[in-house]
């Protein structure tokens, strides 16, 4: 019987549906932060929706490197690459994560940054990482490196900047960093100051 509302099938059916109302839960229950569960759940129903029957799918035995090369066969050309790939990404991560929750593996948690708090049980609160996650301001001073593993993003580094005195900003730039992207990057700063000259005279015009 095919399900229509993932609403009406528990987290625990181990179906496509199934997979759906597992990242509701995780939202419901403050498993993870809401945007990069809603996320992971725009990811996986774009590559479930190629079947005509996905709510019914069995997520326990499914191909899932088939599924995602129809994925790939349908949508390029209508996509970009880099968005292919991320959807991809999340659907893989997501249908692992949930195999691990289903078989009541502790281990379900995708990777969290260095030093993030996560308790063992198997329903304690998750802190992902990634884009859309929370930051976690313990550790914001410091130069951290945060894993976007589960949106397919590449691995971001924060870099502490001490710009003036009494005032320190942070760069959040890819691990890889390219000399091209760093040249563009300078680029759109340099862009954005103001004249030294222009900022002083206005400051005299407000005295």
């Amino acid at each position: 019987m095919s399900t229509t509302d993932t609403d009406e099938v528990g987290p625990s059916s181990g179906s496509g549906a199934g997979l759906i109302a597992f990242l509701n839960y995780l939202i419901r229950k403050n498993e993870m932060v809401d945007s990069t569960a809603s996320a992971l759940r725009t990811g996986c129903r774009k590559v479930l929706e190629i079947e005509a029957s996905w709510q019914d799918l069995d997520m326990r035995t499914l191909d899932v490197e088939s599924l995602l090369l129809r994925f790939r066969n349908k949508y390029r050309g209508d996509l970009a690459e880099r968005s292919i790939s991320n959807y991809e990404q999340r659907f893989r991560s997501t249908v692992e994560m949930y195999r691990r929750w289903l078989a009541d593996d502790p281990a379900w948690r995708p990777r969290t940054r260095p030093g993030a708090t996560v308790n063992s049980g198997r329903r304690g609160p998750l802190r992902a990482s990634g884009p859309g996650a929370e930051p976690d301001e313990s550790s914001a001073s410091n130069t951290s490196t945060e894993s976007s593993a589960l949106t397919g993003g590449p691995t971001m580094v924060t870099y502490p900047l001490p710009l003036r005195p009494g005032v320190q900003v942070r760069l959040v730039l890819p691990e890889d960093l390219t000399l091209k992207e760093a040249q563009r990057v300078s680029t759109f700063v340099s862009a954005l100051a103001f004249e030294e000259r222009l900022a002083i005279t206005a400051g005299a015009q407000d005295s």
